[in-house]
């Protein structure tokens, strides 16, 4: 979550495109989690170190250490998935 996000949400302000019930939405997209949702889950396993940007790119990230960690306590074997 970006820091205007987090200030937004800290406030009660809903961030991004919320549905009339309140919740984010999210997508299913190629395969992935799209949408609002998705955006903000891998903004928040950026802030939680699980993923990091690839150096001398904009848009590749790599899992870190950290988040293989993480992500197996989760059930994702990580290396499987390469």
């Amino acid at each position: 979550m970006t820091a205007k996000a987090h200030r937004e949400v800290s406030a009660g302000k809903p961030v991004g495109k919320v549905s009339g019930d309140g919740v984010l939405d999210g997508k299913r997209c190629y395969g992935h989690l799209g949408g609002t949702l998705g955006v903000r889950l891998f903004e928040r396993l950026i802030e939680l170190g699980w993923f990091t940007q690839k150096e001398g790119t904009t848009t590749v990230y790599e899992v870190t250490d950290l988040g293989k960690v993480e992500l197996g306590r989760l059930g994702v074997d990580v290396e499987r998935r390469r």
